[in-house]
């Protein structure tokens, strides 16, 4: 389906109906591309035109987002020179456009957003890995440690709307050891918020829990009873869960990569590669 805005210029092209990769009571999202262009973005589509302000609310959320993220690797390169971004910007979506539609799609607002510096076909929704697969600890700490980097970041930039840890909303490309969140803000919360990282947190950890397959691999033990810790006590500051998760990765493994490592349940054996991306 293409889709024009109010000034009947073709903003995207929607891929079908049974491509839907989400819905709420105020959006769809769908994969879609962008005129004259081969990538693919995503398209999060009001449902109604009073849902637009849902979908504008969340275009300035990721404006906030980058602004605060380029600010924060300024001041950083700044202060230590360094050549390695921090790069909270691969934790959320690019806004690529934001638009209302013209009469024909009844003038409901769109944003078009996509992982930065990388491919969709890259991604998978976290929640169908976890239907294929089970994962080993060095696996899920890396996981682990890419949601209390985006957790940490989002305290410090999200100040009108509240985070909360969804994993349908993430999606992973494991070979790359990427983490995006497809949507980082909800309606404000009745909870303080050291109350909803402590909650983030435990959701996070109880998550890995469940998905984690032991393989009685050194150090496996030490790592399970921090998840265990982070998923039963919380942590108020993701900052400093942060650095005790990597402070007890780097004690146990050293600094070293580790490549998406899964169980195939099919074949009932380990292995060490990405995912069949055909599978999605």
């Amino acid at each position: 389906m293409q889709v024009y805005d109010r000034e009947h210029k073709l903003k995207c092209t929607i891929m079908p109906a049974n491509d839907l990769l989400q819905k709420s009571k105020a959006y769809r999202l769908y994969r879609a591309s962008l005129p004259n262009e081969e990538r693919m973005v995503f398209a999060r589509v009001a449902n109604q035109p009073s849902d637009n302000a849902a979908i504008n609310r969340e275009a300035e959320l990721l404006r906030n987002l980058q602004s605060t993220s380029e600010l924060i690797e300024r001041a950083y390169f700044e202060q230590t020179k360094s050549d390695r971004p921090l790069h909270y910007d691969w934790l959320f979506p690019q806004l690529e456009d934001s638009f209302i539609c013209d009469d024909a799609q009844s003038k409901r607002q769109i944003n078009l957003f996509s992982p930065r510096d990388a491919s969709l076909d890259q991604f998978i929704p976290m929640a169908k890995l976890r239907q294929i697969c089970m994962i080993d600890a060095k696996t899920a700490a890396w996981i682990m440690g890419r949601f209390l980097k985006l957790q940490n970041f989002l305290e410090d930039a999200c100040t009108d709307v509240t985070y909360k840890f969804n994993p349908v909303q993430i999606i992973l490309a494991p070979a790359d050891h990427r983490m995006v969140c497809l949507k980082c803000g909800e309606d404000s919360l009745t909870a303080t918020a050291e109350e909803i990282t402590r909650r983030n947190i435990q959701c996070a950890a109880k998550y890995m829990l469940e998905w984690l397959k032991t393989n009685e691999t050194e150090g496996e033990e030490a790592f399970v009873k921090l998840l265990t810790s982070f998923a039963s006590e919380g942590r108020t500051s993701a900052e400093n869960a942060h650095r005790e998760l990597y402070s007890t990765i780097h004690e146990l493994w050293g600094r070293k990569y580790h490549p998406f490592t899964f169980y195939d349940t099919a074949h009932n054996v380990w292995r060490q590669r990405g995912v069949d991306f055909s599978q999605k």
